[in-house]
């Protein structure tokens, strides 16, 4: 088995007919990223003889005087999705991406994976990461007994404090979001936004084809805080949210997440995923805390790393670099 670059068309044909696909694995999201991030993507099949027996999406940008590549990387607005390969054939995925960064040079390749590898080639490395996500149960009482008590709490204070969801369907709504993001990253901690105004807008203009869903709150017109969702297959998505901490009483955001709930169980959905454990450089464990009160519990997954010598003590340094660049002023969701 060899891992190699395979035509767009015969890409896109296995995507979409792989059973185990998700939103992310497809071309409009890769193109999505591509056309707002300073990131590449190149495809890749692993194959037998002819036989295209999954496909890897590579990205790839560029970290000071390296271009780094994997799948998914992190700047990248994607999250930890495993490459559309079986699962069995992991042992053998292993060994053809690290000929592949051989023949290729590649001085850094990562790669998501949804459990320890028995055997890696000498010079590979793992490390396990943790996402939150609330497995959506059989009858909305149920979900609503699992949400703490200081959550249900706020859902009800935000319904009688005139707090009230809405869909977004406009494209300018990315102009009152902005200063939401502003509000949320900026003024209170003191951080740049996780993803640019330019990725927001090409993820709403690309809406019908993404399936991507904005959930907003307001009161008396005035927009206190929304969520991105894109639903994939069983699971649903929360990618990005933000709100005006000046109304941060009004408890808005605990009102949107539970309308996002109500929402997936309405549309036959598993599990709503609710990212990471921590934020950004893992310096915002109020974060882990607001996901857990909505009845979230953690998944591993594993993260595969092909690296040149010393490029670990790089990564290493880099990442304590971005903890402190990140330290945000306040802690909280």
């Amino acid at each position: 088995m060899e891992l190699r670059r395979i035509p767009l068309s015969r890409y896109a044909t296995f995507v979409a007919g792989a059973e185990d696909r998700s939103i992310f694995h497809t071309w409009d999201w890769l193109e999505s990223i591509v056309g707002a991030l300073a990131v590449a993507v190149e495809p890749l099949g692993l194959v037998h003889g002819e036989e295209l027996l999954g496909v890897l999406p590579v990205l790839s940008r560029r970290v000071g005087p390296l271009r780094v590549r994997g799948w998914p990387l992190p700047g990248c607005a994607t999250p930890p999705v495993p490459p559309l390969i079986p699962e069995h054939l992991g042992q053998e995925l292993v060994r053809a991406v690290s000929g592949w960064v051989r023949s290729n040079r590649v001085a850094h390749f990562q790669m998501c994976w949804p459990h320890e590898l028995l055997a890696l080639p000498r010079g590979t490395w793992t490390e396990t990461g943790q996402s939150l996500e609330v497995s959506i149960g059989p009858s909305l009482d149920e979900m609503w007994q699992r949400l703490r008590p200081p959550a249900r709490r706020r859902v009800r204070h935000a319904l009688r404090a005139g707090v009230r969801p809405h869909w977004v369907q406009n494209e300018l709504f990315v102009r009152d979001y902005e200063r939401l993001l502003e509000s949320t990253y900026v003024r209170r901690q003191g951080i740049r936004p996780n993803y640019p105004s330019r990725l927001h807008r090409e993820l709403l203009r690309r809406r019908d084809h993404l399936g991507l869903r904005v959930l907003a709150a307001s009161r008396d017109g005035q927009l206190h805080a929304a969520l991105w969702l894109l639903p994939s297959g069983s699971r649903c998505y929360f990618w990005d949210g933000a709100m005006d901490q000046a109304e941060r009483a009004t408890s808005a955001s605990n009102l949107l997440h539970w309308e996002a709930l109500r929402w997936c169980h309405q549309r036959g959905v598993a599990a709503y995923d609710l990212g990471g454990v921590t934020g950004r450089g893992g310096a915002r464990p109020g974060i882990a805390r607001f996901k857990e009160s909505l009845g979230a519990s953690t998944r591993s997954h594993v993260t595969v790393y092909w690296q040149r010598p010393g490029l670990a003590l790089a990564l290493r340094i880099y990442r304590a670099w971005l903890r402190r660049r990140d330290r945000p002023r306040r802690d909280g969701p």
